[in-house]
C-alpha cells in the first residue's frame, strides 16, 4: 500500500509539472540526442553555393541573375523535378538584361519554386495558422513564371535558438495560405490542384494529411545525410556540367547558400556545434514529408502513465529485494525505458525523457525510507515482545 500511495504522489508532482511545461527545454535538448532519425528520400538534392562556387566567380551573394537564369537552365537541362530557391528576389536588380533572361529561364523551366520572406507576423488564435502582416513577396516577373511560392521562415526556440520546426503554412494578407517552402515544393512535385487545406491536427495536401502541432508547426525530423553540410553539391559543379545526371534527374532540387560565411546558417539538433545551412533546414522538412516520418508528443496521459509504472516498479522493486540489489534493478529499469524512448522515437512518437526517469529517484528514496523505519519499528516490537 505504501508504494502505491509513493506512486501517486510522484504522479502528481510529474502532472504539476507538465502542466506548466516545466523542465520542457531539458525535454527537447534531450529529445535532440535521438537525431538523425529519418531516412533520407531519393528524390531530394541540394546545390550549394559554397566557397567554392563563390570562389570560382568572386562575385558575392546574391549571384548577378544572369548566372542563376544558367543555373536554372542547367538544373532543368539535367533533369530536376522542381527547382527551389531558397532566396528571395523581391524586386528587380540593377541589370534588366539579367532579371530578363532569368524570367525567361524561369518560364522555359516551368518547375521554380521561390522563396518569400514573412517580415512580420503574429500568433494564430483558437488553433489558427500564424498570421503573416507583412512579406517582401517575389520580383513580379519571376512569380508569374514559377510553379509556386513558399515561406522560407523557420521556428528558432527563444530559449536556446535551435530550429526544431517549421510552420507550414501562413495566413497572408492575400487572404490564402502561404505555404512553407519545403510544402511548396512537395505541392509542385506532386502536381496537386487543390487548394491547402488547414485541419484541427494538421495540413491536408490532396490525400495525403501532415500532422501538425499548434499553429501548423511540424515538428522536422532530420536525415543523416540532410544533416551534413559536404553531400551538398557544389552550384559551380552544375554550370560546368560535371555533375552526374543521376543525382539531379528526377528530385526536387534545394539551390541555396551552404558557405558557413554566408550568413544563412541555424543552430539545428543535429548541428549545435557547426550550426547548418538554411537551405538544408528547408530539405529536412520536404524529406520528413515526403517519407512520412512525422514526430508527434506523446499525450499527457501517456507521460504521466510512464511516471507512474516506472516509480511503482522502482519503489516495489526497493521494498521487496535485498537494498544490494535494488539499486542494480532501478538502473536496469532506466536503461530499458532509454531504449523504449529510442524505439518509439524511430517510429515518430516522442516519449518524455526527463520525468519518468526522474521519477525513479524519489520513488527510490522514498521506498527506502519507508522499509528502514518500517525495519526500525518492527526491531522495536520484536525488542518489546521479548
Amino acid at each position: 500500500m505504501s508504494v502505491v500511495v509513493l506512486t501517486v504522489v510522484v504522479t502528481g508532482v510529474a502532472w504539476a509539472g507538465l502542466s506548466v511545461d516545466a523542465f520542457a527545454g531539458f525535454q527537447r535538448r534531450a529529445t535532440d540526442a535521438l537525431f538523425p532519425g529519418a531516412p533520407t528520400d531519393k528524390h531530394i538534392a541540394v546545390v550549394g553555393i559554397d566557397r567554392k562556387s563563390i570562389n570560382r566567380f568572386s562575385d558575392p551573394l546574391p549571384w548577378p541573375r544572369s548566372r542563376m537564369a544558367e543555373l536554372t537552365d542547367r538544373l532543368k537541362a539535367g533533369g530536376a523535378a522542381v527547382i527551389v530557391f531558397d532566396f528571395t528576389f523581391t524586386q528587380a536588380s540593377e541589370d534588366p538584361a539579367g532579371d530578363a533572361a532569368f524570367a525567361a529561364a524561369v518560364a522555359r523551366a516551368g518547375n521554380v519554386v521561390f522563396g518569400d520572406s514573412v517580415t512580420k507576423a503574429r500568433a494564430g488564435k483558437n488553433g489558427r495558422p500564424p498570421e503573416a502582416l507583412e512579406e517582401t513577396g517575389v520580383f513580379g516577373d519571376l512569380a508569374r513564371g514559377s510553379a509556386g511560392i513558399g515561406h522560407v521562415q523557420v521556428n528558432q526556440d527563444p530559449a536556446d535558438g535551435v530550429v526544431r520546426s517549421v510552420n507550414l503554412v501562413y495566413d497572408s494578407p492575400s487572404g490564402q495560405f502561404l505555404p512553407a517552402l519545403s510544402l511548396a515544393s512537395i505541392v509542385a512535385y506532386r502536381g496537386v490542384n487543390g487548394p491547402v487545406i488547414v485541419r484541427p491536427n494538421g495540413v491536408q495536401l490532396g490525400d495525403r494529411f501532415i500532422p501538425s502541432g499548434s499553429n501548423t508547426a511540424m515538428t522536422l525530423n532530420f536525415s543523416e545525410k540532410l544533416s551534413n553540410p559536404d553531400t551538398a553539391i557544389s552550384a559551380v559543379d552544375v554550370l560546368e556540367n560535371t555533375v552526374d545526371p543521376k543525382k539531379i534527374a528526377g528530385k526536387i532540387v534545394f539551390v541555396g547558400a551552404t558557405d558557413p560565411l554566408s550568413g544563412d546558417v541555424r543552430l539545428a539538433p543535429t548541428n549545435k556545434s557547426s550550426r547548418l545551412p538554411g537551405v538544408f533546414l528547408h530539405a529536412n522538412a520536404a524529406n520528413t514529408i515526403l517519407t512520412g516520418t512525422y514526430l508527434e508528443t506523446q499525450s499527457t496521459a501517456t507521460q504521466l502513465f510512464w511516471v507512474a509504472l516506472l516509480a511503482f516498479l522502482v519503489g516495489l522493486a526497493v521494498v521487496m529485494l535485498p537494498v544490494w540489489s535494488s539499486w542494480a534493478v532501478a538502473l536496469l529499469l532506466a536503461f530499458g525505458y532509454l531504449v523504449f524512448v529510442v524505439a518509439r522515437f524511430d517510429a515518430g512518437s516522442v516519449a518524455n525523457i526527463i520525468y519518468p526517469l526522474a521519477a525513479g529517484f524519489p520513488a527510490y528514496i522514498g521506498a527506502l525510507g519507508y522499509r528502514y523505519f518500517g525495519e526500525t519499528r518492527q526491531r522495536r516490537r520484536v525488542t518489546t515482545l521479548f
